[in-house]
């Protein structure tokens, strides 16, 4: 057989441009995986350092194309923003979260938690219940 002579088989081509297709296809998962890391790194970081309205646009961008990432964000700028002392500004991300359900079990912590932001938790205010007319809760 001459190695310089060029033969036309089927069977190697298709399995050539299967093997180009499956490469090409396979950098593209990597490459998307890869802007997704990024993402979260970018996002954790903003958070990190307390750049809320960075992160808030990050996770509204995400919205169009991945609610449940965009939801995920968002519950983490409220809790850190809650934890920073800023609960009406948590209280307004956690509004853009675009689940119900994962906007009641958000709020539901921030009642629950005793922080003091309402609900049952214990406030460092004290008791001061409406039903008392010196609003000490005597």
């Amino acid at each position: 057989m001459n190695i310089l002579s060029l033969t036309y088989e089927p069977r190697a081509t298709a399995r050539a441009i299967l093997f180009l297709f499956l490469t090409i296809s396979l950098c593209g998962f990597s490459t998307t995986a890869t802007a997704q890391e990024a993402s979260e790194q970018q996002f954790q970081a903003h958070l990190k350092f307390g750049e809320y309205p960075a992160a808030i646009e990050m996770a509204k961008q995400a919205k169009s194309s991945d609610q449940a990432q965009s939801d995920k964000w968002f519950r983490e700028i409220a809790e850190a923003q809650r934890n920073s002392q800023a609960p009406q500004a948590a209280i307004k991300t956690v509004e853009m979260i675009g689940s119900d359900q994962a906007r009641y079990k958000v709020l539901a912590n921030f009642i629950g938690d005793g922080s003091g932001y309402g609900g049952s938790g214990n406030s460092s205010a004290g008791n001061n219940s409406p039903s008392s007319p010196n609003g000490n809760g005597n």
